[in-house]
């Protein structure tokens, strides 16, 4: 299931698109009406021209003065609409970019976090690696210091247990233990040469 982005601007964005869709509706009545009192005004003064004209402001002239005023209305509030609608858009448009950088940002942080991650992790491995070797040393020089003396089986690798199974021979002549178990190493094939844990850290 794809996971939803949580845009924080969503609530908002959405308000801006309503707006526009009435400021839309809005501008395309004052078109429609634009259209109709431009009929109208053309039609009376061409009604105008043909009839005689008498003296005063008569009820045609202040009707063709009506509809002119109307006609100049509708068109300057159309005017301000595309101004509100440029700027909305404008301001959609920032808060886009705002997300998309909010988003650059939160990705470059995980990001950065992973990678802190890993190099702890990796450093406690290596921690714990040299603890454990440490420790195997250790275990092997107390268990030549306390052997018991009454025991007739001869204990080897790491694990101080006596020999079973498959093992192998440490390469190096001074080697403190020198037989492993292949289970105890993790071993499968025996290798032409092989130096024991212990005695890679001395080299």
């Amino acid at each position: 299931m794809e996971k939803e982005i949580d845009f924080p601007f969503a609530s908002e964005l959405e308000s801006i698109q309503k707006s526009l869709a009435f400021k839309k509706a809005e501008y395309d009545r004052n078109l429609k009406k634009c259209e109709v009192l431009e009929v109208e005004i053309r039609s009376r003064n061409l009604r105008g021209s043909k009839t005689e004209k008498t003296s005063g402001v008569s009820m045609a002239d202040r009707n063709l003065q009506h509809a002119t005023e109307q006609l100049a209305e509708l068109r300057e509030r159309n005017f301000e609409i595309s101004n509100e609608a440029i700027r909305m858009i404008r301001r959609m448009k920032e808060k886009m970019v705002d997300h998309v950088k909010l988003e650059s940002d939160r990705i470059k942080a995980e990001s950065a976090n992973r990678k802190s991650t890993a190099k702890e992790s990796a450093s406690r491995a290596r921690t714990v690696s040299n603890e454990s070797i440490a420790d195997a040393t250790d275990n092997v020089k107390e268990g030549n210091e306390s052997a018991d003396d009454c025991s007739h089986e001869t204990t080897y690798c790491i694990c101080r247990l006596p020999a079973s199974g498959s093992m192998i021979a440490c390469d190096n002549p001074k080697c403190d233990i020198e037989w492993f178990h292949f289970a105890c190493l993790g071993i499968k094939d025996e290798p032409e040469t092989w130096f024991c844990p212990l005695c890679r850290d001395k080299q």
